[in-house]
Formats: C-alpha cells, structure tokens, sequence
C-alpha cells in the first residue's frame, strides 16, 4: 500500500513482536531530491519515525551530432542523430520540412533524418528533445540550390578590397557585376570595397580566364571571404543555369589562388561533367586559410584538369570526392597526362584521402599527389592492375603520418610506375606489393622507401625476387609470401 504516489510500504500494520517492513520508491523523474517521514505508532502509544530519503534523478539527456548540415536535394535517411539517456525521451518540435524515424523512445536510439527537397532559400530550424528532466537540441540546416546562383562573394570581415585582375592589373573585359544584389553593371577593373554581409555577384562571357603565361586571379584582400553559386555564370553569362560544359582549356587555372583570406567553397557549384586540360589546375593553390573544398562531380578528366589545385591549402581537412573512373586514353600524348598531379601538393591538415576508383589511368596520373600531406593518415586504395609510366611517383613522399600503404595490386608494373612513392614517409611499416617484375617499376636511386620505418612487413607474391634497401624490400623488414 502507498501512503505517498512515489512510495510504497509493504504493510501499515501488525502484530506484537519483530516484523520487517519493506519500503520501496518509484523513479524521481526531478531534477530535485525528495523525501518522506514516516511515523510508526504501537497500541501503548510509543512512536519512533523513519525519514526516506531519495536523491534526484541525474539521469543525462545528450544529442550527438548537434548540428546537421544537407544540401538541397531530398535525401532519406542519409543523416542521423543520437540520443543519449536512462530515460524515455520525446521529440517536442521540429521542422516540417524533415521526417524522423523516431519521435519517442526510451533509452539510448539513433534516429534517421529525411529532408524533403528545398526549392526556396536556405532553411534552418531545430528539433528540441526531452527526456521530462531537461531538453536538447539539434540545429538543422537545408542549403538553397546554390546551382541557380551567379557566381557570388560574399564578406566575412570588414575592409576587404575585391578585384578581378591580371598580374599586370588589367581586367578581362566582358564581366558584369552586382554588390548587394543591386543593378548589373560592367566591371571595368575596379578596387570595391566590402564590409562583413556585402555580396559581390558576377556574370561573364568569356570562354576562359586564362591568356598565354597570363593568369586572371579573382578574390579579396584585407580580410576573409567565401565564394558560393554557379561558377558557369562567368562562362556562360545570365543564361547559365545547366551548363555543364567547358569549350576551352585552362579556364580557371590558379583563379582563386594565393588569396588567403579564402575560408569557403562548400557551396561552390563546378558542374562540368567532361573537363578540359588544365581547366582547374591551381585553381586554389596557396589558399592557406580554405577549409572547405567544393563538390567535384566530374566522371571524365584529362590532362593536367586537377593538377595543384589545392596545393598549399595548409587548413584543408577534409578533400572532395573523386568520382571519375577514367582519366584519359593509355599511353596518349603529354596533354593526357599529369591529371591528379600535386592536386593536395602541402595539405598539411588533410588526414584522410578521397577514394579513388579510377582504374583507367594515364602517365603520371597521380605524381606527387599527397606529397608532404603530414598529417595524412589514410591512404585511398588504388584498385588499377593496368599501370602507366610514373603514374605513381611520389604519391605520398613526405606522408609522415602514414602508418599501412595501399595494396599494390598490379603484377605488371610500367617504367617507374612506384619512382619515390614513399619516399620519406617515416612512420611507414606495412607494403603489399603483388607486382612480378618490381625491377620496372622501381627506379635504382630513387628510393620509393627510402627513410621507412626501421621494422615493418613486407607481403610479396611468392616466388618473384626483390633487391634490399631503398629501391625494394626495406632493410629490416620481415617479409611475407602469398
């Protein structure tokens, strides 16, 4: 029987003699403690009392991920959050434009997102949870297409200067522009200033932003920046909404380069499918201060399409996706070659590499494409068994981070196909390598191990011979047949 709602006693009375009483308590779902004096009366009218005590519940409500970024397609699932807790929990709102698999539940959960497509403005909203003792939330985020939007900058510092302009501070012509979303007008060189918010929109209808030995650089000074919207609107001017092709090489090669106030390109759309030689070679080189890089869609690359594009962005972390299958056509001409080469050249904070599933390659395809990624950790497999000269050298030269390389699944090893390739990586103790004629592929001098790790395993394939030292099998290694 219960002489309170929360307590429960076994019995309210009895006979003479020793009895045992039990006391039970419900769950305190307060965030306070609470407690209860009972009083114990015999016939001849001596009372003795018992306080109860119970804490309050310190039971902890968590999310994790509080925040959840999506772009603006309708996506299922693809996104989760999870909840924390000793307790049954419920969700008290969220926005109408995302599905949750869960509202309410007890205990720990993992609930999936659905976002419904955006086709306005970029939306915001939160999902507020409860477990009846405290609440959390989850910010979440839908990007507008930024496909739709001319090329745009936009001012994260007061004092910034923006310009468009070669090395010899001549303009390009055939440009327009729009500050705050005002009138459209020709840009003719000018310096214009920008405070935090200001935008800059631009159109062209130029077919490249390159001329002989001549770069064109577009960006800011004084301060940070980021860049958003369609890239093709300074190609294909206000008629730019999907277009997808380039008809011409080089055409922003080092645009945004050496600006270091550079902070974003998440929301810069290059929707070029098929690129063009050197069409984003340097693109963002030496952008010191870029953390995040745009989507790179493209299926069909050629010559030189991301050679140093990111080279010397010391603050990137996370590198694009690489979807493209095919690199060009085997053993084709010097403008098929070089397609990757240096693409992440001093990406310092870069940790983990983009897959790369190309099994298609051309010559020095990935040259030094990590080299001196210090704080690479994960390298992507490389799943071609069809090699081309040097296609490999230097990949990770300096990678001092990198603890296990990628299979080597080729048997068949073109000319210096492995020239340098982990050179310097210091911290390096595990090479698979199924090759059957390592002596073609591994320059002498060259030394594609040279300065591993002193201990390591070496896995060849049975019965194929292999040199020691810096040209082969490192000094020290135990090796492994398979």
């Amino acid at each position: 029987m219960a002489n309170k709602d929360w307590l429960y006693i076994s019995q309210l009375s009895g006979n003479s003699g020793t009895t045992t009483i039990t006391v039970s308590a419900g769950t305190n779902t307060n965030i306070s403690d609470r407690n209860v004096l009972l009083t114990v009366t015999s016939n001849g009218g001596y009372q003795e009392t018992v306080l109860v005590l119970q804490d309050a519940n310190v039971s902890t409500l968590n999310v994790s991920p509080t925040s959840i970024t999506s772009n603006y397609e309708a996506s299922i699932g693809i996104y989760s959050f999870e909840i924390t807790t000793t307790l049954s929990w419920t969700v008290t709102s969220k926005p109408s434009w995302i599905t949750l698999s869960s509202t309410s539940g007890t205990g720990n959960t993992v609930v999936y997102l659905s976002f419904n497509e955006n086709t306005g403005e970029t939306q915001t909203g939160e999902i507020i949870i409860t477990n009846g003792i405290e609440s959390k939330s989850v910010n979440v985020v839908q990007y507008k297409d930024f496909s739709k939007d001319y090329f745009t900058i936009e001012a994260e510092s007061n004092g910034i200067v923006f310009s468009l302009l070669n090395s010899n501070q001549e303009t390009i012509g055939n440009v327009w522009f729009s500050k705050n979303e005002g009138e459209w007008t020709t840009y003719n060189g000018e310096y214009i200033s920008l405070n935090t918010g200001d935008t800059i929109r631009l159109y062209g209808t130029n077919k490249s932003y390159y001329s002989y030995n001549n770069n064109y650089y577009c960006g800011c000074t004084g301060g940070n920046y980021k860049i958003y919207g369609n890239i093709m609107s300074l190609i294909s001017g206000q008629n730019f909404v999907n277009k997808k092709t380039f008809s011409s090489s080089w055409v922003f090669r080092s645009f945004f380069s050496n600006f270091s106030g550079l902070t974003s390109a998440e929301n810069l759309i290059l929707p070029v499918e098929t690129l063009t030689n050197y069409c984003y070679g340097e693109m963002f080189a030496g952008c010191t201060s870029l953390v995040n890089a745009p989507k790179l869609p493209a299926t069909r690359i050629t010559g030189f399409s991301y050679y140093g594009m990111f080279s010397g962005c010391t603050s990137l972390v996370n590198a694009p996706e690489l979807p493209a299958t095919r690199m060009g056509t085997p053993g084709a001409a010097y403008d098929e070659h070089w397609c990757y080469a240096y693409m992440f050249a001093g990406c310092t904070s870069l940790t983990t590499a983009p897959a790369l599933p190309a099994t298609i390659l051309t010559e020095s395809c990935y040259e030094a494409m990590f080299i001196n990624c210090t704080s690479l950790v994960n390298a992507p497999a490389l799943p071609a068994t069809s090699l081309e000269p040097v296609c490999y050298e230097d990949m990770f030269e300096g990678c001092t981070s990198l603890v296990t390389a990628p299979e080597l699944p080729a048997t068949t090893l073109a000319t210096n196909c492995y020239y340098g390739m982990f050179n310097g990586c210091t911290n390096l103790n595990y090479i698979k390598c199924l090759a059957k004629n390592p002596s073609t592929g591994i320059s002498p001098n060259f030394g594609w191990v040279n300065g591993v790790a002193s201990t390591g395993t070496f896995v060849k394939k049975s019965g194929v011979s292999w040199s020691t030292g810096i040209d082969g099998i490192p000094e020290g290694w135990t090796v492994q047949n398979v």
